[in-house]
């Protein structure tokens, strides 16, 4: 581990009674990522519902299912956030770098089984 991923600050969400926070700012000390990436597979949007809220929208390019799902969960750190979304036992986690808006990395757990781990693109 180097001395900067031990320095990196967890994220944390933020409610709006949260002492520290003004209204107006964002709800969590991680950037959140918004927009379409894709591969050639799996088709995902994310972005904002309300404040403290975001979504993911996720769809198969081959069967054409598609899923929309909505949020407050986010962990990692700074450096690397994770929001999580999820759907019964079915668990979707986008991870990107901060130094990286390009590029997600989408895992889908069942239980604590992991079904799928892509990277998908900025279109």
């Amino acid at each position: 581990i180097t001395p900067r991923a031990l320095a990196a600050r967890a994220c944390e969400a933020y409610s709006l009674d949260h002492p520290e926070i003004p209204p107006w700012d964002d709800f969590t000390n991680c950037p959140l990522l918004q927009g379409k990436f894709q591969n050639e597979r799996w088709d995902v949007t994310l972005g904002t519902a309300d404040t403290g809220i975001y979504t993911y929208e996720g769809s198969d390019r081959r069967s054409g299912s598609s899923i929309y799902l909505s949020s407050r969960e986010v962990r990692g750190t700074e450096d690397r956030p994770i929001y999580t979304f999820r759907n019964g036992d079915i668990t979707y986690s986008i991870a990107f770098r901060s130094n990286d808006y390009n590029t997600i990395r989408l895992e889908v757990f069942q239980g604590e089984q992991r079904i799928l781990n892509e990277l998908l693109t900025r279109i």
